[in-house]
């Protein structure tokens, strides 16, 4: 199979690929990168504890200000409430980060789902370097042979 051939067969299935509108919003809403109902509720729950931890804390040393807890109980209390706020400041921040990479993610798939629509323009125009960026992007794998072309998109 010649690479020209091999060339115009990819470039048409790319073509074929920004003109469906399903196609399109999957390239976008990458399912990989969704944060999940189980993640949102944990770092809410997260949330509500971390503004609890200063309250929590003012009960403790009350009670044991006022001598119903002894020493080591409010030493270990207190110790529960700095380990309790470190996993929650975990998960919080767990979630900050996936929801950051997330947006970030979505806003370059947009970007390259607007540029898809002058596709046939940038191609025409784009260096082979960049050619061959774009293509990496989309393309996972292309397998040719016995007169059969297939491929493997990253989405």
């Amino acid at each position: 199979m010649s690479a020209t051939r091999l060339e115009e067969f990819v470039l048409n299935q790319i073509r074929n690929l920004i003109n469906n509108p399903t196609a399109r919003e999957r390239l976008i809403f990458d399912r990989n990168l969704a944060i999940s109902d189980n993640f949102e509720d944990d770092y809410k729950y997260a949330a509500k504890q971390i503004t609890d931890i200063e309250r929590r804390r003012q009960r403790v040393k009350e009670a044991y200000e006022a001598g119903i807890d002894s020493i080591e109980v409010y030493a270990a209390n207190m110790k529960r409430l700095a380990e309790d706020e470190n996993k929650y400041h975990t998960v919080s921040d767990e979630y900050q980060t996936k929801l950051q990479s997330l947006n970030e993610r979505r806003e370059e798939l947009e970007k390259f789902t607007k540029s898809l629509e002058d596709f046939n323009i940038l191609w025409d125009n784009a260096e082979f370097e960049e050619k061959k960026h774009f293509l990496r992007m989309i393309l996972k794998e292309i397998r040719a042979g016995n007169g059969k072309i297939e491929i493997d998109f990253r989405f």
